[in-house]
């Protein structure tokens, strides 16, 4: 990232190399990285040109497409890839009448500060309900 000197690299490769699948341990993080950069690295923005090129007429080139079930779990703050990518790709497959199931989720982030546990509790059931569609076919 052009925000980050090389050594604030070396370091941020570090911290990823050492975490493992699951949650990230963020003490285990801010330990590796010091609290400065920490921060630093947590409130900067993704700003990728390829991501604002995307969009569901690039993604979906072939013609035609598959005649099968999509489905599209997107988080209404994702901070990299815009909510309204998702919900844009699942009205497109509906206006080429193709059967699509979108999601909309505040429970899945790729920055997270807490959660409340009632509102976890009541977007899980949907993604519950979500996947258990998903599987059964």
């Amino acid at each position: 990232h052009p925000k980050l000197t090389e050594e604030e690299k070396k370091l941020v490769g570090k911290a990823i190399a050492t975490t493992k699948p699951g949650v990230t341990d963020r003490n285990q993080v801010k330990q590796i990285l010091g609290i400065d950069l920490y921060n630093k690295v947590d409130s900067l923005k993704v700003e990728n040109p390829e991501f604002k090129q995307l969009n569901e007429m690039t993604l979906f080139k072939q013609k035609p497409l598959p005649a099968c079930r999509y489905y599209i779990l997107h988080s209404r703050a994702d901070n990299i890839i815009p909510f309204s990518m998702g919900l844009s790709m699942h009205k497109y497959l509906l206006q080429l009448r193709l059967d699509s199931k979108f999601l909309a989720t505040g429970a899945f982030q790729h920055t997270q500060k807490e959660k409340s546990f009632t509102t976890l509790k009541t977007e899980f059931k949907e993604i519950y309900a979500f996947f258990n569609d998903l599987f059964k076919e």
